[in-house]
């Protein structure tokens, strides 16, 4: 990403000539209202000042009567007579941009959705409202890395709603072949996963040729999932302390990126099609057609995987090495700097992430980013979904000002290294230089 496509983000007169354009688009969509309740006895709310909460949320999630946002608006109304909440499902592609086009002339929603890493560059921009003074108690009942990832310079811009975290897949029926014991409750350390890559990394006909190996990963910039967390538990750190300069390619950083292209470049133990695994239905459909038998993925693989596999598979913690550690990911909800009302904003927004309102999330299937998420009846009632619940604890988030950045930047390392066998100290130092040259002074990464 050059300097100016950073500008495009971080500068507040963002496509000034086509605000207009774009707000009348939003406006003009229609809006549905959560708050179609029963009527409630006139005598009741007369003394009650009316304030309507606007939200832009992701696609259809709140797009009809019977959906879960919307039935947590009718109960969050209810209980709070003077507010209403209407709803306005917007697009995720292209949300940031338009967003920003809409606060700067603060004709702004009360409450956004975002990615989970947007909160950052948001309020780094000033289009996010600082929530410090909001939530309190609330701040030990989200996990850490979560809170993290929607801070930016000591302020929380982010209260974290649901998570995405990652684990281990694998093929029970390898492993058995294999004569493996499956792995335990406790994660694996990187020895262990190589271990256990090489000895199902087999010939299963003799003739010389290796039919089934032990790990795959997406290439390029998807390999940066699966890295991002064998990094942070070898304690690597993206940034200097200042914020000023990329440190991913410390010792800590090398020894984590040298760890998984040996795996493939003189391990072999990953198949020769993984660098042209660009999605994760490549990596998926390697899984399921035996060509491998363990991957690093997250819960929205579930869905996918319960119709697909037709063989016994697993999930396991992710693997660490010094520390417990796993991809972060999810969404989390801000509140404009602009917007008008703030209050009634934070308090719809404190019910919705509150432990009784973990089971709106059923209907999405997604985790609650709460430190209690694996008490949610639809976490209880899908054990496989308790493996990422529980590592939601420990995960930790790429998110910060560069994050997009330096995910395409070790993405092209790890193609250099995979496809063009140059050394990986030096396609991680060049990913470094790289990085450092889109930094810019007035805006540390961290």
């Amino acid at each position: 990403m050059t300097h100016a496509n950073l500008d495009k983000n971080l500068k507040e007169n963002v496509m000034k000539k086509n605000v207009i354009v774009v707000l009348v688009f939003f406006l003009s969509l229609p809006v549905f209202a959560g708050g179609q309740k029963e009527a409630v006895d006139a005598t009741d709310v007369a003394d009650v000042e009316q304030v309507v909460v606007s939200m832009w949320i992701y696609d259809e999630m709140a797009s009809s009567e019977d959906k879960a946002m919307v039935r947590a608006a009718r109960d969050f109304e209810a209980m709070n007579p003077g507010i209403t909440i209407e709803f306005q499902n917007v697009p995720h592609r292209g949300l940031m941009d338009k967003f920003i086009a809409a606060s700067v002339t603060g004709k702004v929603p009360d409450v956004v959705h975002v990615a989970l890493a947007w909160s950052i560059e948001l309020g780094a921009m000033g289009h996010a409202e600082p929530l410090d003074k909001y939530i309190g108690d609330k701040r030990k009942e989200i996990p850490k890395g979560a809170l993290e990832s929607s801070s930016y310079r000591g302020q929380l811009y982010g209260i974290p709603w649901y998570v995405d975290t990652t684990a281990l897949f694998y093929n029970k029926e390898m492993f058995k072949a294999a004569g493996l014991d499956f792995p335990g409750d406790e994660p694996m350390n990187w020895a262990q996963l190589l271990d256990n890559a090489r000895k199902l990394t087999r010939d299963l006909d003799g003739d010389g040729t290796i039919d089934q190996y032990g790990f795959a990963m997406r290439k390029g910039r998807g390999a940066s999932i699966c890295w991002f967390p064998i990094f942070f538990s070898n304690n690597g750190q993206l940034y200097s302390e200042d914020g000023l300069s990329p440190a991913f390619n410390s010792p800590e950083g090398l020894e984590a990126f040298r760890f998984l292209t040996d795996m493939y470049t003189t391990e072999k133990v990953m198949p020769p099609g993984t660098i042209a695994y660009d999605r994760w239905d490549d990596v998926r459909n390697a899984f399921i057609s035996g060509k491998m038998a363990m991957y690093i993925a997250g819960n929205w693989e579930i869905g996918p995987m319960t119709d697909g596999a037709m063989f016994d598979w697993g999930l396991a913690p992710h693997p660490m090495q010094k520390t417990k550690s796993a991809f972060l990911g999810g969404s989390s909800f801000i509140i404009p700097s602009k917007a008008k009302n703030k209050e009634a904003a934070w308090k719809w927004l404190d019910f919705l992430t509150d432990s009784e309102s973990m089971k709106y999330l059923a209907e999405y299937g997604r985790i609650p980013a709460r430190i209690d998420a694996d008490t949610a009846e639809h976490i209880l009632a899908n054990p496989l979904y308790g493996v990422f619940a529980s590592g939601a604890v420990y995960a930790k988030s790429h998110a910060s000002i560069y994050a997009g950045i330096i995910r395409s930047e070790v993405g092209a390392a790890f193609e250099e290294v995979m496809v063009e066998n140059r050394d990986p100290k030096e396609a991680l130092d060049a990913a470094a230089v790289r990085v450092q040259a889109e930094i810019r002074p007035d805006l540390p990464g961290i």
